[in-house]
C-alpha cells in the first residue's frame, strides 16, 4: 500500500485507504486497524466495539481502548461533530473509567441489576473522547466544521480529528512509530515482572 507522510484531501485519503463504495463501518475498521498497529505487542486489550448499558437501553461505542473512546463518522460536518460529541458524553458517563469497575457491566447476568450498573460507572478518571472522520469536501462545510472542531478541542478530554489531515493515522505512517513504542512498553513491563519475581525468590 502507498505510503503517505503529508496531509491529504478527502478524495485522496478515500481513494488510498477505503473501498470505492465505502461506508462508516469501513472507516471504523480502518481506524481499528491503525490503533492495533500502534499498540503492536502492547499489554492492553486492542481497540474494539464496546456495549454499554444505560437506564433505557444497550448502546455501542465504535471503538474503545483502556484510555480512550473513539466515535467514527464518515464525514465530520458541523452536525455530525455535535452528534458524535453527544454520543461520547453518554459513553463516558455510563461506560467504564480508567482504573474503574466497568468490567462488572460485562458479566452476563449481572449487568441487568441497577446496582451493578451504578457501581460499574465508578472510577478515578473518565476516558478521553475522540471524534474522528473524513473532512467534508465542500469548502463552506469544511470551514464551519473546522471552527467547531477547534472549539471542542479546547475542552479538556475532547479531540476532533479530520483523519485525512493527520499522517499519523495513515496506515503505513502509523506502522513504524507504533510498533517501536509498543515493543519498548512490552520489554519494560516484562523486565519489571522478572525483577519482581527475582526479588521474591531472593528474599523468601
Amino acid at each position: 500500500m502507498k505510503t503517505t507522510s503529508k496531509k491529504l484531501t478527502p478524495q485522496e485519503f478515500c481513494s488510498l485507504y477505503l473501498p470505492s463504495n465505502w461506508c462508516e463501518k469501513d472507516l471504523q475498521m480502518y481506524c481499528q486497524r491503525v490503533l492495533k498497529m500502534r499498540q503492536g505487542l502492547g499489554i492492553f486489550a486492542p481497540a474494539d466495539e464496546v456495549h454499554i448499558t444505560t437506564p433505557s437501553t444497550q448502546r455501542r461505542s465504535d471503538l474503545e481502548t483502556w484510555t480512550t473512546i473513539y466515535e467514527v463518522k464518515c464525514f465530520l460536518d458541523y452536525d455530525n461533530i455535535y452528534h458524535a460529541i453527544g454520543q461520547t458524553e453518554i459513553y463516558s458517563f455510563y461506560g467504564s473509567k480508567i482504573f474503574g469497575l466497568g468490567f462488572l457491566n460485562k458479566i452476563p447476568g449481572l449487568c441487568k441489576f441497577r446496582i451493578i450498573q451504578k457501581i460499574s460507572r465508578l472510577g478515578f478518571i473518565k476516558k478521553r473522547r475522540v471524534v474522528i472522520g473524513v473532512a467534508p469536501p465542500q469548502a463552506e462545510l469544511y470551514r464551519s466544521a473546522k471552527n467547531l472542531a477547534k472549539d471542542f478541542s479546547s475542552i479538556r478530554g475532547i479531540t476532533v480529528i479530520f483523519i485525512n489531515e493527520h499522517p499519523g493515522w495513515h496506515v503505513n505512517s502509523a506502522r513504524g512509530e507504533t510498533v517501536n513504542k509498543a515493543l519498548l512498553g512490552s520489554v519494560a513491563f516484562l523486565s519489571l515482572t522478572i525483577g519482581v519475581f527475582l526479588l521474591v525468590i531472593l528474599f523468601r
